[in-house]
């Protein structure tokens, strides 16, 4: 047994306890210690103090010998007399004004010097420049060259962005063109939602940019459009979370965005520089760019034309439906899908060649042209069934946005028969010969029916059977 045993304390409540007080005593005497030792060193020496007893020889010594040094440097070295005193004293403060004004004057001649060299240099460059000068259609930022777009930048960052009427007028055109595709695709997105086969699917689209960030009416719209049920995130992680939640938390957003972006690439559909966190976040121009690769692979890549060549796009299929449609019709031309549908007599041609009933050419072509699209869109939304995609207003200008009317021009086709395809052995003068075989068996089919409807009206059918076997008997009697 330890001859401390004794002593030492058992219970660990003490032993934690002293440890403390060991630690606080040692840090307080380290900071004792600290602050005695700075004191020390910063004490000042008295200015009537005496040296240690211990030092008062060598410290003699030293002052004896500082003395000698000094009397020796003044016999070398006269102290000047009064009258030197103040001319010394006074020399340097009467010559330091000269220097300065000198000081000035020469800067000031070096300036003049500098901005008369500076001179000649500004006007080559701006006799350069203003033969270099782009013209008013080339003053956008991509047609200049490097450093007019370095000096442009630098302007612009330092007084505000200043635009010139050509950069005005692209952005101005832009905006228009952002404005009719999203009212356009807006409608087109919510004609197909409406025809989703669940209630809680079949929502309502207003701000387009706002309403497919969440990724379940993008889902919905692919759901209706391919026939195929998609997964939400809330069906993917409803094991992890409670059923409750209805995933409005960005990262949801995110995932219902991907899957949707996921099953495109799974059908072929390509996609360019378009991520989850884009449409997401309400990027506005990958939003159109979005819904406008949906409407090419869902509504216009499907389109079948008669005497279409095989490398031949869904817009040029298209292009050539509509000249076909039109084609016979005096003083109408198909050539693009801008301006050529400014007027709306395309589109009431289209419609005429479908139903004549329903449009009188010889009024469009006295009517406006706001008349005239008025006229198409409204007959089509009701006897044929076409969405109202696009606004008078919104066609009637110098440059209708093509992407619109291409999705307007793509409804029109679906409600439209399909032509039969012609075969490719059969020639032009061999329908023409078939189509009058078939008139003149069709002549004398009607001139048939004619003749024996004439004979039968002329016949008397007995009117009962007493009759009808008193005729019999009769007939019988002759063949005997």
């Amino acid at each position: 047994m330890s001859p401390l045993g004794p002593w030492v304390p058992r219970d660990p409540a003490w032993l934690r306890v002293a440890w403390v007080a060991a630690l606080g005593l040692g840090s307080v005497c380290i900071w004792v210690l600290f602050l005695v030792c700075s004191l020390w060193g910063r004490q000042p020496a008295r200015p009537g103090a005496q040296p240690l007893a211990g030092k008062q020889s060598g410290g003699g010594r030293s002052q004896a010998s500082s003395e000698k040094r000094r009397k020796k440097g003044a016999k070398q070295n006269p102290a000047p007399s009064r009258r030197e005193q103040p001319q010394r004293a006074r020399g340097p403060l009467h010559k330091e004004p000269r220097r300065a004004s000198t000081r000035l004057a020469a800067q000031r001649q070096e300036l003049m010097s500098a901005g008369r060299k500076e001179k000649p240099r500004m006007a080559e460059e701006n006799s350069s420049g203003s033969s270099s000068s782009p013209s008013p259609g080339d003053t956008l930022p991509w047609n200049l060259a490097k450093h007019q777009r370095t000096q442009r930048t630098k302007s612009s960052s330092g007084s505000g962005t200043v635009l010139d009427p050509a950069e005005r007028a692209v952005i101005r055109i832009a905006d228009e063109r952002d404005r009719v595709q999203k009212k356009t695709f807006t409608k087109w997105v919510n004609k197909h939602l409406i025809k989703h086969w669940r209630a809680e699917a079949q929502r309502h689209v207003s701000d387009m940019y706002e309403d497919l960030r969440d990724g379940h009416n993008l889902i919905s719209l692919l759901e209706v459009l391919s026939g195929d049920t998609l997964p939400r995130e809330r069906d993917l992680i409803r094991s992890v979370r409670p059923p409750r939640e209805k995933g409005r938390m960005r990262f949801h957003k995110l995932q219902n965005v991907q899957i949707a972006l996921d099953y495109l690439k799974h059908r072929q559909v390509k996609l360019v520089n378009i991520r989850n966190d884009d449409i997401a976040d309400g990027n506005p121009k990958l939003t159109l760019g979005l819904i406008w690769t949906i409407i090419l692979h869902f509504q216009i890549s499907d389109i079948q034309v008669s005497g279409q060549s095989e490398d031949m796009t869904a817009k040029e299929k298209l292009l050539l439906w509509s000249q076909r449609m039109v084609e016979g019709y005096q003083g109408l031309r198909c050539d693009n899908f801008t301006t050529s549908w400014r007027d709306g007599r395309l589109f009431n041609a289209i419609i005429h060649h479908h139903k004549p009933m329903l449009i009188d050419m010889n009024k469009v072509y006295r009517q406006t042209n706001l008349e005239n699209l008025d006229q198409a869109f409204t007959v089509a939304e009701r006897d044929l069934g076409v969405t109202r995609l696009l606004d008078p207003e919104d066609v009637d200008v110098p440059q209708p946005d093509e992407k619109s009317i291409i999705t307007y021009v793509s409804s029109l086709y679906d409600v439209m028969p399909r032509v039969p395809e012609v075969s490719v052995g059969i020639k032009a003068n061999e329908q023409q010969l078939r189509w009058q075989e078939y008139r003149e068996v069709v002549t004398a089919l009607l001139q048939w029916i004619r003749n024996h409807t004439i004979l039968f009206e002329e016949r008397k059918v007995p009117a009962s059977y007493e009759e009808i076997e008193v005729r019999g008997l009769a007939v019988w009697a002759t063949r005997g």
